[in-house]
């Protein structure tokens, strides 16, 4: 399981790497330089640990196409939400 894993992120990486190619550096330049904050800006780093279980759905939800961003920022307001509410 762990090397099926390991090859679905490799191929993942190599459509990413094959797709950037087709663009022109300029224009890829001019695409980060754009007006809005940079990601690092408008997020803030957590770290986490979850359970075995739980990692490989979320892996298994990111293999899907899924943002890991998105994903959590969902999970995380909604239990705000839950619990706010109280």
């Amino acid at each position: 399981m762990a090397m099926e894993k390991l090859l679905r992120s490799k191929q993942k990486l190599q459509r990413i790497n094959q797709s950037e190619s087709g663009i022109s550096s300029l224009s890829l330049k001019e695409h980060r330089s754009s007006k809005r904050p940079k990601f690092e800006q408008r997020h803030q780093r957590v770290t986490i640990y979850l359970l075995n279980s739980l990692y490989d759905e979320f892996m298994e939800l990111r293999d899907q196409g899924y943002k890991q961003t998105d994903l959590m920022n969902e999970a995380v307001h909604d239990l705000i939400q839950k619990y706010a509410s109280k």
